[in-house]
C-alpha cells in the first residue's frame, strides 16, 4: 500500500492564505479524531488573528507594515507545517485508517506519490475568486472529454463536454472543498472516470 503524505497547498495571497488558515482550524477543531493538536488550535486561531490586523494594516501601506505582516505570516505558516506533522503522525499510528480520509478531514491535501502521471489531470486555481480551471494530458485517440465535480458529500454536477483537453468552473462557493475528474471519449468508447481531484475554492 502506498504511504499517504500530506500537504499544504498554501494560497500566494494573503488573504486568501487567512482564509485557507481558518479552514484547517475549523476542520480539525469540528473533528473529535484530531483530539491533541500540536500547537494547540486556540494558538493557531490567535495567531490568524493577529496575522489579520497586521494585513489590514499592510493595506495602508504604513511603514513597516509589510514587513510586520510578513512576520505574522510566518508564524502562522509554521503553525500549518507544525499541524501537517500531527496530522502525518495520527496516519502513521492509525494504519488500520484510510490515510486520505484523515488528511481530507484536516483540510488539508494528499501528496500524489506515484511520479509525474498523476499529475496528467490538473485543477487549478484561478484569480477570479470561486473559479478553477481543470486540464489534462491529452488522451491518445480522444475524441471528446467529459466532466463532473461535486462538492464534498454531494452528488456529481456534469458539465459541457469538451473537444479540448480543458475546461473551465465558475460559480464555485469560496471556502468550501470540492472534487473533480474526468473521462475521455476515444473510438473504443468511453473511458473509466477519473481519480478524483480535490482542491478547497477561494
Amino acid at each position: 500500500m502506498a504511504r499517504v503524505i500530506a500537504i499544504l497547498k498554501k494560497p500566494r495571497r494573503n488573504g486568501d492564505f487567512i482564509a485557507f488558515a481558518r479552514f484547517v482550524v475549523a476542520q480539525m477543531g469540528g473533528n473529535p479524531f484530531f483530539a491533541r493538536p500540536r500547537p494547540r488550535l486556540s494558538v493557531v486561531e490567535k495567531h490568524i488573528v493577529a496575522l489579520e490586523r497586521a494585513q489590514v494594516r499592510a493595506l495602508t501601506r504604513a511603514d513597516g507594515a509589510a514587513k510586520a505582516r510578513d512576520a505574522r505570516r510566518a508564524v502562522v505558516q509554521g503553525d500549518l507545517e507544525a499541524l501537517r506533522s500531527y496530522v502525518q503522525l495520527l496516519i502513521s499510528r492509525n494504519p488500520a485508517l484510510e490515510g486520505a480520509a484523515i488528511v481530507a478531514g484536516a483540510g488539508m491535501n494528499v501528496k500524489n506519490a506515484r511520479g509525474p502521471d498523476k499529475l496528467s489531470f490538473t485543477v487549478k486555481q484561478l484569480r477570479q475568486s470561486g473559479s478553477v480551471h481543470l486540464y489534462v494530458r491529452a488522451v491518445r485517440g480522444a475524441v471528446s472529454y467529459e466532466w463532473e465535480y461535486c462538492i464534498e458529500g454531494a452528488a456529481w454536477i456534469r458539465l459541457p463536454p469538451t473537444v479540448r483537453a480543458d475546461t473551465r468552473v465558475n460559480g464555485l462557493d469560496s471556502g468550501a472543498r470540492y472534487s473533480f475528474r474526468y473521462r475521455a471519449m476515444t473510438k473504443a468508447g468511453l473511458s473509466d472516470w477519473s481519480d478524483p481531484v480535490r482542491l478547497l475554492v477561494i
